[in-house]
């Protein structure tokens, strides 16, 4: 239970600081919009918004949200055996 409501928060804050980028620019705000961007231009999004110590933070923590996902995955499964 634990990892999981650690991975939700995870997920929260990430959504919060997506939304950021997205409505700090005047175009593609929109997720669709967005999510059709380049890499690069995400990228300079995220930098602009959060700064580079911000954005490598965000990586970090969207990575540690993965592995979440995939503890508690692991652990419910042990669970089912038990």
């Amino acid at each position: 239970m634990g990892v999981g409501a650690f991975g939700v928060a995870i997920g929260v804050q990430n959504q919060l600081w997506d939304y950021a980028v997205r409505t700090n620019f005047k175009s593609a705000r929109k997720w669709s919009e967005f999510n059709s961007l380049k890499p690069n231009q995400k990228n300079f999004r995220y930098n602009h918004t959060l700064g580079k110590t911000g954005n490598n933070f965000l990586k970090v923590t969207k990575g540690l949200g993965y592995i979440g996902a995939g503890v508690n995955v692991d652990f419910e499964s042990a669970n089912a055996f038990i």
